[in-house]
């Protein structure tokens, strides 16, 4: 039989981060991730919350395809390089790239879209908190080809009638 050789799953990849591994560390809070999404460029969005003084808030980081921050998103006032701290409260969420380079963000009753650069965007606005509220829990997004925005979850009233929306992006 021929010499073979088989590649090994699920080793670390040591030129990413240190040793593989990239940590965002906040203050005196606690801060996790929710949700991750490759950009065309390799670049990497992550999507968390950032928990401090019993208020939680969604937290928006990038990062270049070798793991350091990317010191050109966000305004890079209090929070750490790279990191966007939202006054958009939540628990969790996930986000979907959009093909301008915007990109959606959904979390319990809320969608919000960001520029590229991690601002608001403020012509994608229904309320005070510049983002759509809706009557039923937010669970997942998805974009169609036309720009028409999937949303699916469940309603608050009871946990048997599931929801889906689409909205015009």
């Amino acid at each position: 039989m021929e010499s073979r050789l088989f590649l090994s799953a699920g080793q670390l990849d040591p030129f990413f981060g240190t040793g593989g591994v990239v940590t965002t560390t906040f203050a005196s809070s606690t801060s996790q991730a929710t949700d991750l999404a490759t950009m065309p460029n390799g670049q990497i969005l992550a999507l968390g919350v950032h928990s401090d003084a019993g208020s939680s808030r969604l937290v928006l980081a990038r990062y270049g395809v070798n793991g350091q921050p990317d010191a050109t998103f966000g305004s890079g006032g209090a929070a750490p390089a790279g990191v966007v701290v939202t006054d958009i409260s939540g628990e969790s969420g996930k986000l979907e790239l959009l093909p301008n380079g915007k990109f959606l963000v959904v979390s319990g009753t809320r969608l919000a879209r960001f520029n590229a650069d991690g601002s608001v965007d403020p012509t994608f606005t229904q309320d005070g908190h510049t983002s759509y509220k809706f009557p039923f829990v937010v669970h997942d997004i998805d974009v169609q080809e036309d720009g028409k925005i999937l949303l699916s979850g469940r309603y608050r009233q009871t946990a048997v009638k599931p929801g889906i929306s689409r909205w015009r992006g």
